[in-house]
């Protein structure tokens, strides 16, 4: 009999990846690879370890003792503009690891975003073209 196969996205790299589950004791994998696996790692950071790390593929950082998400923190600083929790910071490479301000693009609400993959809406703002309408 064939092994089935299941399709998964890894939680670290956001690829997708086929397994069978009985190889994971029935449980959904997290990781496309051991080396995804190895940036999840929880435990004991290294003592030049400074604060901060991935979440669901976003670098965060604890700035004040608060964690913010990067992307967002850059863009704000970037600009200007204080982010509410609606509006998105899109990655223009699709790279959530990519942070650098040329690569991120500003939409209004989830819904725009929707659009903007689907080829229907409006293409966001850069952070030049945010100012520019922003008036910052």
């Amino acid at each position: 009999m064939a092994k089935v196969r299941y399709p998964f996205v890894c939680e670290i790299c956001g690829e997708s990846f086929e397994r069978d589950k009985r190889l994971n004791h029935g449980r959904r994998p997290r990781f496309c690879s051991v080396a995804c696996r190895g940036l999840d790692q929880r435990g004991k950071p290294s003592p030049n370890f400074k604060g901060g790390g991935l979440n669901r593929g976003y670098w965060c950082v604890y700035l004040g003792g608060k964690r913010v998400i990067l992307h967002r923190w850059l863009f704000e600083e970037a600009t200007g503009y204080k982010l509410s929790s609606t509006e998105i910071i899109h990655h223009e490479d699709e790279n959530t690891l990519n942070n650098v301000i040329t690569n991120l693009r500003y939409f209004n609400n989830q819904a725009d975003h929707v659009q903007y993959h689907n080829g229907t809406g409006a293409a966001g703002y850069t952070v030049d073209e945010f100012k520019e309408v922003a008036g910052a």
